[in-house]
């Protein structure tokens, strides 16, 4: 939630008469605008310019959420940011609703409150709900200055789109330079030395494991800087347990939890960390057809975290490289199992 703009601002900015200074209001209005660095601060400037466009304004709200799908909650409120006036939200889930502007009563009889849908290419994000002083006549052009004002919000939801679409472009790059890793190699445990190696040089990881399904459990099958931790027995047991916590969830577990992930049990993950004296565990677990094969376990040294977007990046190597190894595992087992059939022919 952006904090009110106006709130702090105009008991700074009284003149000698105790009335607000509303011209120097407005600069840092402007300036905050300008400089905001986060999403809440920028719509939190724009929701306040919006009401000083708007000189019979007393109460607005902005909602925000996922394209066409919602739900759209509330982003901003002017001039009380924790509690937007009644019925600003509910004209605002009627704007979005009917996609397209209405009018409806305010909660005092000479105020109206007008609310306008933000359509992107006809996709819906939101809608913003201004409180005026009832005046049927200035609907048109009360409308038109909150349209052209989402203007804003539209170029703001189009750079954190773009954003978000090199984010994705850019995992996919680092996903399929992984993939060609894999296929480098034909066997597939020099297959899963390369993948590792690789990943715990390019993630700043140490180590990175990988492993594979038997039955009901899983076994270490590579380890990055496999000269320090191939003979740990315990290591590589409390490996097996974290990709074991992470494939019976079918998630991807991270410990330390990030504040606000979705719940999981991650006791196998947080004992690796604490045995071993790591900053941090993720295990991702690798699937091919829809079954579980395997899972990679990436460690971070002391006082190192994963941040969400390195648990995407692993999750879509994962997602790539999950069913390559599965056929290679395959092939491989069927080159020995030949190999051995043909050895008991010629005993």
């Amino acid at each position: 939630m952006a904090d009110s703009i106006l709130e702090g601002d105009t008991r700074r900015m009284l003149d000698d008469t105790g009335i607000v200074s509303y011209s120097v209001l407005d600069q840092a209005l402007w300036t905050r605008f300008r400089a905001a660095g986060t999403s809440d601060e920028f719509i939190g400037a724009w929701l306040g310019l919006l009401c000083r466009q708007l000189p019979d304004a007393s109460a607005a709200a902005l909602v925000l959420g996922e394209a066409d799908a919602g739900p759209y909650v509330l982003a901003a409120a002017w001039p009380n940011s924790q509690s937007p006036a009644g019925g600003l939200l509910g004209a605002a889930e009627m704007a979005t609703g009917k996609r397209q502007g209405v009018s409806v009563s305010g909660p005092a009889d000479d105020t109206q409150i007008i609310a306008s849908p933000i359509l992107i290419d006809g996709h819906l994000f939101g809608a913003c709900a201004v409180a005026v002083k009832r005046n049927d006549a200035a609907f048109t052009d009360i409308m038109r200055k909150i349209q052209w004002a989402c203007g804003w919000v539209e170029v703001h939801v189009r750079r954190g789109m773009s954003d978000q679409s090199e984010q994705a472009a850019q995992r996919s790059r680092f996903a399929f330079d992984m993939l060609a890793t894999v296929i480098e190699k034909k066997q597939y445990k020099s297959a899963c030395t390369a993948l590792v190696t690789e990943l715990a040089m390019r993630l700043n990881c140490d180590p990175v494991a990988i492993g594979v399904m038997r039955r009901r459990w899983t076994r270490v099958a590579a380890v990055s800087h496999s000269a320090a931790f191939d003979s740990k027995v315990s290591f590589m047991r409390d490996v097996a347990a974290a990709m074991d916590e992470a494939i019976d969830q079918r998630a991807v577990v991270v410990a330390p939890s990030r504040e606000g992930q979705e719940y999981r049990v991650s006791l196998a993950h947080e004992a690796l960390t604490r045995q071993h004296k790591n900053g941090a565990a993720l295990t991702v677990p690798l699937q091919s057809n829809g079954r579980m094969t395997g899972a990679l376990t990436f460690l971070r040294p002391v006082d190192a975290r994963f941040d969400q977007e390195t648990i995407y990046l692993c999750d879509a190597v994962a997602a790539v490289v999950g069913p390559v190894l599965e056929e290679k595992r395959r092939n491989d087992r069927t080159i020995f199992t030949k190999a051995l059939e043909a050895g008991w022919i010629q005993i």
